[in-house]
């Protein structure tokens, strides 16, 4: 199986009230994977994702002593392999029918 993926963040603060503590600026992603069930019980996945993060310009007000700071982050940009291994087991309930108290009882079977 193959999947894309992609999101997209706004920027949760404007520009004159960001402050040099808290980087909120845009963000965007975009993702590709492939999925191969290479046995009726497990699965191998890989992917490669990109994320990229806005230059998010800061200013503060005067600060005692040193005055207002500004500046702006950079641009970040990364590309990452992220991969994984699956594996489940089907549980089937059995339902067996039996005379007295065990009538109706259920045992599980991996």
């Amino acid at each position: 199986m193959v999947a894309v993926g992609a999101f997209y963040i706004d920027d949760m603060v404007s520009e004159d009230q960001r402050t040099i503590t808290l980087r909120l600026d845009d963000i965007w992603s975009i993702s590709i994977g492939l999925e191969w069930q290479w046995k009726p019980n497990s699965a191998i996945n890989m992917m490669l994702n990109y994320v990229q993060m806005g230059d998010a310009p800061v200013s503060t007000p005067d600060i005692p002593l040193i005055g207002a700071v500004t500046g702006a982050y950079t641009v970040r940009r990364t590309l990452y392999p992220a991969g994984g291994y699956q594996f489940w087991q089907r549980i089937e309930a059995l339902i067996t029918v039996a005379p007295g108290p065990l009538a109706h009882s259920r045992c599980y079977r991996y």
